[in-house]
């Protein structure tokens, strides 16, 4: 099925590409048929954050890819987009310079038009095209380059595959229909041995799409199936173990999300010109949670966080990174020692305060059991999840220290820069078994935190608090060891970048 919306005059692709695609964002690009790299060079202008992939098989292609700098801009995989992973004949396209040809023709290695398919009707339509010789060329699906690539979501396929579509669909089924936008060329003729026509292109791609612009000879097309859903609420994908996706290589040089999440934080430390003589950026959390939600604002270079359970601001630090590239937020700790460490070194930048969180209209002091041997296991509330820890991975001598006790909503009372709906980016709680009191006076559905991370050491046995977080209108989307990681169903954008790095 095909919505066509064609309303006058189409303008330049590479000029209406972001007014589509938020060019702000950490995009999935995917090239295939680079030849030179001039489109190349305009994706890439346009879309500084994205990660693009270009595929190019012609060998002379390939040399000047490197020899002009495109594959500084791109990672070039010297290979044709085909229906099956292994080798094929290419078919070169020279020029004849004795007809009449385009004066954009400078010589006779002219390598634009080569493909997989041999010529049929090109030849006549462009007398100049000549088909020469032929080579060998490394052949690679679109399912196993993205599968490869680590890539979920695509956010935009570009197709000049010179009469392939059909061998770029046909290997391409499970990556297109993870596909938002693919710009292809076609023809309703004939010009390369068993070449479909645009109808045939549409029928044949995965779920419902509808053509957004089309030009003389190429046409861009809308995933309607794949938007949809990602326009539907509660439609976030739910990974069980996020810790082994943040180990696995994402990029043909080998690279994790944390290598790349390091590199990333960096440069925007250095662009940023290490902001009020911030500390340089480093991921300090327990098993990546700083990583997992770096990716996600993806180099948002300011913005708000609270983190309950700050320890000394340093060690297992969840936040400590994002304050490092122009973050603050507020700093919650019980242990009196710890919150003078914690205050000495994140109070320049953030909020630190010495507290235990209860329910609404806590007030006053409570005892907060202390854990010799294991302080970041320390608790006010002992569950039973927590003891089952406690005993696993501690020697349990307890003592009791005094904490004033207070609730999230009294904190946020008088913080103009948290307190307000919407102005939290990320929270994370890690309150050992007292989840449900401190959620009890933290009003979600008022204040609306983009992202929670929230401990659970029953491991999902008890659903308590995941049901009293997704009431006020939360999913949750994994699970990050015994951290729970939940959005609001409405945050699309936060969503789609999940599934861009970790589904």
């Amino acid at each position: 099925m095909v919505a066509a919306d064609i309303a006058g005059m189409p303008g330049p692709i590479h000029d209406l590409l972001p007014t589509i695609i938020d060019p702000a964002r950490p995009l999935n690009i995917i090239e295939c048929g680079c030849h030179e790299g001039w489109d190349t060079r305009e994706l890439r202008k346009r879309f500084p954050l994205a990660r693009i992939i270009g595929l190019e098989p012609d060998p002379r292609n390939v040399e000047l890819l490197s020899t002009r700098g495109v594959s500084k801009l791109a990672e070039i995989v010297p290979a044709a987009i085909a229906d099956k992973d292994g080798r094929a004949m290419f078919h070169l396209s020279g020029a004849d310079l004795s007809a009449k040809h385009p004066e954009w023709i400078k010589g006779t290695a002219y390598a634009g038009s080569s493909s997989l398919k041999p010529p049929a009707a090109v030849t006549k339509i462009h007398e100049w095209l000549t088909f020469d010789e032929s080579v060998e060329v490394d052949t690679v699906t679109l399912d196993t380059l993205a599968a490869r690539s680590g890539m979920g979501l695509i956010d935009f396929v570009w197709a000049d595959v010179q009469g392939a579509e059909d061998l770029l669909i046909a290997g391409g089924q499970k990556a297109l229909a993870r596909t938002r936008y693919l710009y292809t060329e076609f023809s309703n003729q004939e010009e390369y041995k068993d070449q479909i026509p645009l109808s045939e292109i549409v029928a044949r791609l995965p779920g419902t799409w509808s053509i957004v612009r089309q030009y003389d000879y190429d046409v861009l097309l809308k995933n309607e199936t794949l938007a949809a859903e990602l326009a539907g609420s509660g439609n976030a994908p739910y990974v069980r173990h996020l810790a082994s996706r943040m180990k696995r290589p994402i990029t043909p040089e080998g690279l994790t999300v944390r290598e790349i999440a390091q590199q990333q934080a960096e440069a925007l430390w250095i662009a940023h010109g290490q902001p009020q003589g911030r500390p340089k950026p480093e991921f300090r959390s327990q098993n990546g949670e700083d990583v997992l939600l770096w990716m996600l604002f993806h180099g948002k270079p300011e913005g708000q966080y609270i983190e309950v359970g700050a320890f000394d601001g340093y060690s297992f630090s969840v936040s400590y990174v994002f304050e490092s590239v122009g973050w603050s937020g507020l700093l919650v700790e019980a242990l009196p020692e710890r919150h003078s460490q914690c205050k000495d070194r994140r109070s320049r930048f953030s909020r630190v305060v010495h507290a235990a969180l209860g329910p609404a209209g806590s007030s006053g002091t409570a005892e907060f059991t202390l854990v010799d041997g294991g302080e970041m296991l320390s608790y006010l509330n002992l569950t039973e999840g927590h003891k089952t820890r406690l005993a696993r991975e501690t020697t349990i001598t307890p003592r009791t220290v005094q904490a004033p006790l207070t609730s999230m909503d009294n904190l946020l009372a008088d913080d103009p820069a948290r307190g307000a709906p919407g102005a939290i980016d990320f929270a994370v709680i890690d309150v050992e078994g007292g989840e449900e009191g401190l959620l009890k006076g933290f009003d979600l559905a008022r204040l609306r935190p983009r992202v929670l991370l929230v401990e659970d050491n029953t491991f999902g046995k008890d659903t308590t608090v995941r049901k009293l977080i997704e009431s006020s209108g939360y999913v949750c989307v994994g699970n990050l060891e015994a951290n729970d990681l939940f959005m609001l169903n409405s945050e699309v954008g936060l969503i789609e970048n999940y599934r861009r790095w970790f589904c």
